[in-house]
């Protein structure tokens, strides 16, 4: 049996490289999609993010039927819980 050439090696460990790095990549932009959708949003925000009125969007939380939470007696919103109730209604 042979040795492996040199160049082979060289490439091997290149393209080595290359993977751990795109794996790097990879994680970073997953960590960021997380972060992004897990960002909290006040009424205001929420409403504009979804198109809706303020006095549907409240009528929806009074009615509980789109997620929120009231700490303080203030509506806010997981961005994530919202585009979730978002694809459930389009199914």
């Amino acid at each position: 049996m042979r040795d492996k050439n040199p160049e082979d090696k060289t490439t091997s460990k290149k393209i080595q490289e290359e993977l751990d790095e795109l794996k790097r990549t990879a994680q970073l932009i997953t960590e960021q999609f997380r972060k992004e959708n897990s960002k909290l949003l006040n009424f205001n925000q929420a409403a504009d993010y979804l198109g809706l009125s303020h006095s549907y969007l409240y009528k929806l939380t009074s009615h509980k039927l789109i997620p929120c939470h009231r700490p303080m007696h203030r509506l806010y919103f997981f961005k994530e819980e919202i585009d979730e109730w978002v694809r459930r209604r389009k199914e």
